[in-house]
């Protein structure tokens, strides 16, 4: 059973059943709260779709980003298609949406191989170096995967919530995220800067086992 308070209904006795958490009614509401977001990224962190949480921060983080710095919009939207998209992170994506990102891409890049792991952002061809991609690429992806957490995810979330299973406070019942997510969740700009340092890290650690 969800966990709830009663309000009286006056002489009548009736009553309605209304959230323990204020930012449990709906998900925009729980993204909103710091506490909220914490919980729901615990519950995310245990049934191993974080992804589709992170994908929403680096789209946003992204526009962000770009703002002051245009020149990086080539670069982020490499960085989150071959970390999320390209990768399979995100199976709720329709196939039209991945390939119309893809046929997007294949217009601005050089076809990126799936196998070669090692190449954290694609290469951008010749003739597209004068032009940034369009920030916006990501919109409809990003709909589809608001749609899919809010349709499928969160009513699992607030029964959870509700029975107790993930614990609210920064705490989940088979332990802690080690996503740096919760942190920057109220920074989106933070999490997409983050995410491409890390794939950087991870491209100079390849470069050097090469050598």
């Amino acid at each position: 059973m969800d966990k709830e308070e009663k309000t009286g209904g006056g002489s009548s006795g009736s009553s309605i059943s209304v959230p323990l958490y204020p930012w449990l009614s709906n998900l925009e509401s729980t993204l909103n709260s710091t506490e909220g977001t914490k919980a729901l990224e615990s519950y995310l962190v245990r049934s191993d779709s974080l992804s589709l949480l992170e994908f929403i921060w680096a789209c946003d983080g992204m526009k962000s980003l770009v703002q002051e710095n245009p020149e990086k919009t080539d670069q982020l939207v490499s960085c989150i298609y071959k970390n999320y998209i390209m990768s399979g992170s995100l199976p709720c994506l329709s196939n039209g949406v991945v390939i119309t990102i893809a046929q997007l891409l294949e217009s601005h890049f050089e076809r990126p191989d799936p196998s070669d792991c090692s190449k954290t952002f694609m290469k951008m061809k010749t003739e597209s170096r004068s032009a940034c991609i369009d920030v916006n690429i990501f919109d409809q992806a990003k709909t589809e995967v608001e749609a899919h957490l809010r349709s499928q995810v969160f009513p699992l979330f607030v029964k959870a919530v509700g029975n107790g299973s993930v614990y609210v406070g920064g705490r989940a019942g088979s332990g802690t995220s080690t996503s740096t997510a919760s942190t920057l969740a109220s920074h989106p700009e933070a999490f997409a800067r983050a995410l491409c340092e890390k794939l950087e890290g991870l491209q100079m650690t390849r470069k050097k086992d090469e050598k």
